[in-house]
């Protein structure tokens, strides 16, 4: 019981209770009691009709993300569709431009012979410099395209070279003089310089400003006027184009650069030629730009940095240009007098042509045939089963290798690469043909072994010459290593890893059995797992020398060793030591080899 007539309950969860009072009168008599029913009522935010309304909320919600995901997800199949579907056409149209490149490389092949001709009439020279031109042009497209294949995958790089850019510049701009003169449009081009040298790649900006000229005369009418100019910026250097042609609609400047935007006029004119533009000026650090021509016409900048270290250190092509030139004029010396010498010994030596087009190999063949004996298969499995074929007999073995890289059954990279690991024809010389331009094609193929990588289309010239420039270097190794010491051919002279380690191996094995008198090339080859003609052949391409010979030489020299080292040591015993069992045989050979007899030499005397 209590004196006070308030009663606090807090926090009482919401619903129906009842309050049992007692209480007494005043003078605290009569003690009564009374129920005091009541109910505590939920806060809005919690009552059924709340309740049901979040949870109408949370479903509309969940519905709407469901769908905002679901859409999400279907937008990102179809982008990865798009992709895929541009992967697949882009992949489509570069391989159709692979195969553009043979008959590219046949169309050129057969102009230079027209043009090498004598008696070529006036009237033919204007239609060949047109086709000349033509497949000049057909030859940048794919290019073009192969070169936006390349960016899409994100393998463009830079190959920057120390070049005067207004000279560079100006040999581009002359190459549409002509044209300018056909439709009497007023062409002129402005230096800031005489002479201005800087580091660029030069293909790049060639595909660039070759683009930049070539849009202004094709949207340039007749009787207009197109100028050139390169002007320095700071650290930069500009190369502008105007002219005064019809403009880019103002609805249209935005999507200039855009990839596959449609041309200045027509609707379907879609082109890549702007947007691999900017990508490859993106790749220099440099940026194309567009501004209106007042009153008319446009205005296309290419702008490079000067400043050479905004680049890596791998975006550096190093040049040889004084060793290259005189590389050239040795190379076209050899050609000129080879030609003019009919009974040279390379009239001799075997080419082995494989590729799966028999006109280009019909080609080559008709080229290479003044000079060597060529044969032609259509696979590199073919020329592989050949090759073996033929080095088992020394008078019919091939002195090079010409193989396209795209061949049915085993490409060019694989014969490659297979030829390396054969022990017989490991120093076999290789050139590839290819129409696979890239960087990364190109290391492919110098990896696999190839010593030469020639892109298609080429000049048959140009294959003549690396051909008769591999066969000659080869026999200046063999030259060469015969008069050096073995340490020092090997590590200075061998260009294969196969062939030099082969020539330690033999070294090492003939120095270990040198004192058995019964070693021969015989048991040489059998330990090394050789026929014997295949054996012949492996060291006569690697030294220079007949086996026998080798064998011989190296143990003469080794006689000579031992006879330097001590003067108690008799020639007899020298001779058993080398494997020599018959002193008088040994003291011939020597004196023949070295000049002088084993006791005059063990002596000290000198040759007469």
């Amino acid at each position: 019981m209590s004196s006070q007539n308030v009663a606090t309950y807090k926090k009482l969860t919401p619903g129906d209770y009842a309050l049992l009072v007692k209480y007494r009168d005043e003078l605290g008599w009569g003690a009564e009691e009374q129920v005091l029913a009541f109910t505590i009522r939920p806060a809005w935010w919690a009552t059924w009709w709340a309740r049901l309304l979040y949870l109408l909320t949370a479903l509309v919600l969940g519905v709407v993300i469901y769908r905002q995901l679901r859409a999400m997800e279907r937008l990102h199949q179809r982008i990865a569709v798009e992709r895929q579907m541009t992967d697949y056409k882009l992949r489509f149209f570069t391989n159709i431009s692979h195969e553009f490149r043979t008959p590219l490389t046949l169309i050129q092949g057969a102009m230079e012979k027209i043009r090498q001709a004598k008696d070529v009439p006036g009237s033919i020279k204007q239609p060949l410099s047109n086709m000349q031109k033509s497949t000049d042009r057909m030859l940048r497209l794919i290019n073009q395209l192969l070169e936006f294949r390349r960016i899409q995958n994100n393998k463009q790089g830079l190959t920057l070279v120390e070049t005067d850019i207004v000279q560079f510049v100006y040999d581009i701009f002359i190459g549409f003089h002509e044209t300018a003169e056909n439709r009497h449009i007023t062409y002129t081009f402005t230096p800031f310089s005489k002479a201005y040298l800087m580091y660029i790649d030069q293909g790049h900006v060639d595909k660039i400003v070759y683009n930049l000229i070539s849009n202004a005369f094709k949207y340039t009418p007749e009787r207009e006027s197109i100028s050139v100019n390169i002007r320095q910026e700071g650290d930069s250097v500009a190369v502008s184009v105007t002219d005064s042609g019809i403009g880019v609609a103002k609805d249209k400047q935005t999507e200039l650069f855009d990839r596959f935007s449609t041309g200045r006029v027509s609707g379907d004119s879609i082109g890549i030629g702007l947007n691999l533009s900017q990508e490859l000026a993106h790749v220099h650090h440099g940026e194309v730009t567009f501004h209106e021509n007042v009153p008319k016409g446009s205005i296309f900048t290419l702008v490079l940095p000067t400043d050479k270290h905004i680049y890596r250190e791998a975006d550096f092509m190093v040049t040889e240009t004084g060793l290259q030139a005189d590389k050239t004029k040795e190379r076209k010396g050899f050609t000129e007098s080879y030609r003019e010498m009919k009974t040279s010994p390379l009239n001799n030596r075997r080419v082995l042509v494989a590729e799966d087009n028999m006109e280009l190999a019909l080609m080559i063949k008709d080229e290479l045939s003044t000079y060597f004996e060529v044969d032609v298969v259509n696979n590199g499995m073919q020329a592989l089963e050949q090759l073996k074929a033929s080095a088992e007999n020394s008078d019919h073995s091939y002195d090079l290798l010409v193989s396209d890289v795209m061949m049915p059954i085993m490409n060019g990279f694989e014969l490659t690469r297979r030829i390396r690991a054969d022990k017989a024809l490991g120093g076999l010389p290789v050139v590839l043909l290819t129409a696979l331009t890239g960087e990364e094609d190109t290391q492919k193929g110098l990896e696999a072994g190839a010593d030469a990588y020639i892109e298609k289309p080429f000049s048959p010239s140009i294959l003549t010459t690396q051909a008769i420039n591999l066969i000659e270097q080869r026999d200046r190794l063999k030259v060469a290593y015969a008069q050096l010491p073995k340490e020092k051919a090997v590590k200075e002279l061998m260009r294969n890893d196969a062939d030099k380690k082969f020539l330690l191996q033999l070294d090492a094995y003939i120095e270990k059995h040198m004192a058995d008198y019964n070693l021969s090339v015989d048991k040489i080859a059998e330990h090394f797992e050789y026929g014997r003609t295949r054996f012949y052949n492996k060291v006569r391409n690697i030294t220079g020398k007949t086996p026998n010979d080798y064998l011989k030489e190296k143990r003469l020299t080794r006689a000579a060793e031992l006879l330097r080292e001590s003067t108690a040591i008799t020639v007899a015993e020298v001779s058993y030591k080398v494997g020599i069992n018959n002193a008088r045989y040994f003291a011939v050979s020597f004196k023949k080899f070295f000049g002088i007899s084993p006791s005059n030499y063990q002596r000290g005397e000198m040759p007469k």
